[in-house]
């Protein structure tokens, strides 16, 4: 999955170009970040502590890009619910 696949999701619910290079307003700056990094990467600390040797990821990538998906979707409304629709 390229990283364009993995965003595409968010990137519409947050109305923003999916071309690299693309300029976002701050807001869609806010819900990618919030929504889509920090869930990304908080999707590595958990495959890290939930692995057995809580040394390395056992899953890595992949495991990170569907934990970031599943939570996106799962937090959407609440998300809109705190911070508005995105216009």
């Amino acid at each position: 999955m390229s990283f364009w696949d993995s965003k595409n999701w968010l990137l519409q619910k947050i109305d923003a170009p999916s071309t690299e290079g693309a300029i976002l307003r701050s807001r869609q700056v806010h819900a990618f970040l919030l929504l889509g990094t920090f869930l990304h990467e908080l999707g590595h600390h958990v495959d890290r502590i939930s692995t057995r040797s809580q040394v390395d990821e056992s899953n890595g990538e992949p495991f990170a890009i569907a934990y970031e998906l599943r939570r996106q979707k799962e937090l959407w409304p609440a998300y809109i619910e705190e911070f508005g629709e995105i216009d």
